[in-house]
């Protein structure tokens, strides 16, 4: 009986330290976001969103959570769809977005594509310019919600650097990790998935 209860209560402990941590999380990219006018803000797309295994630079998300968590100005926000979508590649070249983050999880799927008409991706300004980065993908039967939330750090670096100036991304991670899963699994991360990174297809 007091063994059951005692487990109970180190279940509620944590659970509220859980919760604690990421209300501290949340507030913290409020913080450096939230007073920010959209001319200012760079437009920025999720490409290669898994969901139900690896897909083109075409899957998206009107919703991408990370995107949300540092008020990202999403291009594909006025598609008003709650969860994955597939858009035309004429629409992406239509939004032209300043920079593009790839779910790694489709990365060899889109870096084939590329190889096979190079020519569209780099008609792209993120492309041409050099803007695209990686995004570990978080969803797989359930959130990860650890990995989204080191996206959103990761994203808040690329898209307003100088707001996260002090952050360094692979110590944030492991961080992260620690706390929710007891391991600091970023190199792991990095080695299945490509770490945080800008991406060159052209040099590969």
């Amino acid at each position: 009986m007091f063994e059951f209860t005692w487990k109970i209560i180190q279940r509620e402990e944590r659970a509220q330290e859980v919760i604690e941590f990421f209300a501290g999380a949340e507030n913290d990219l409020l913080k450096r976001t939230e007073n920010i006018s959209d001319d200012e803000k760079p437009e920025v797309y999720i490409g290669g969103l898994c969901a139900k295994g690896a897909h083109g630079i075409d899957s998206t998300s009107s919703n991408y959570a990370p995107f949300n968590a540092v008020n990202a100005k999403n291009v594909a926000s006025s598609l008003d769809v709650a969860k994955q979508v597939f858009i035309s590649k004429e629409q992406l070249l239509e939004w032209n977005p300043e920079i593009i983050f790839i779910d790694t999880g489709s990365y060899a799927l889109i870096k084939e594509d590329y190889e096979k008409n190079s020519e569209y991706y780099e008609s792209l300004d993120a492309f041409k310019n050099g803007k695209v980065y990686t995004q570990f993908p978080y969803n797989y039967y359930t959130t990860n919600y650890d990995t989204a939330l080191a996206n959103a750090y990761y994203i808040g670096k690329i898209v307003y650097p100088e707001r996260f100036s002090d952050i360094n991304i692979e110590e944030k991670s492991d961080e992260i990790y620690e706390f929710l899963v007891s391991k600091a699994v970023y190199s792991e991360m990095a080695e299945n998935y490509c770490g945080f990174e800008n991406i060159n297809f052209s040099n590969q």
